[in-house]
């Protein structure tokens, strides 16, 4: 398994962090956590 890591952006005019990378097949992937979600 490859090892993935994301990149940091932070958004202060929503106060929210946000997480990307780029798979080897190309596939961007973005992810958004919420703090109210809870599974």
């Amino acid at each position: 398994m490859t090892k993935v890591v994301f990149e940091e952006k932070y958004y202060p005019a929503v106060k929210e962090m946000v997480y990307r990378t780029r798979l080897a097949n190309g596939l961007t992937v973005a992810l958004l956590p919420k703090k109210e979600f809870k599974e």
